[in-house]
């Protein structure tokens, strides 16, 4: 499975927060699979949303876990967004999390992945995100 390249030639960059670094190597591993390049990582929100405003035009998608101590995915999505409206996110949540899910949808998220992954489901995902990507 390969997400293919932007317009202009180089492959989509991400950058993935989520609190649990074994779900950082999850997700890395799955995207780097998918041949996406992970410029960035990071489990705690606060130096995640200063990476973002120093590189927002360098990411492409953010992986963005929603329940993170410090700042959740909640309060960390219209922070991004207002750092640069079109940086794609993706949620990344438990099954559990439907309604919190929605709320991420009405604030601007692009789509997400319910843990526990799965790479099949996941890659339709992230390859329609991707998509949307403008340059």
């Amino acid at each position: 499975m390969d997400l293919g390249k932007k317009s202009d030639g180089n492959p989509y960059n991400f950058y993935c927060v989520d609190d649990s670094s074994f779900m950082l190597k999850t997700i890395i591993r799955m995207l780097t699979d998918f041949k996406a390049n992970v410029i960035g990582e990071n489990t705690n929100s606060k130096e995640a949303l200063e990476f973002i405003k120093e590189h927002a035009t360098e990411i492409d998608v953010i992986t963005l876990d929603i329940h993170m101590p410090e700042m959740d995915g909640l309060e960390m999505l219209p922070k991004i967004k207002a750092v640069n409206p079109k940086l794609k996110v993706i949620i990344v949540s438990a099954l559990g999390d439907s309604e919190r899910v929605k709320q991420t949808l009405k604030l601007g998220a692009n789509h997400f992945i319910v843990k526990p992954f799965n790479k099949s489901k996941s890659f339709p995902i992230i390859k329609f995100v991707c998509n949307s990507v403008t340059n």
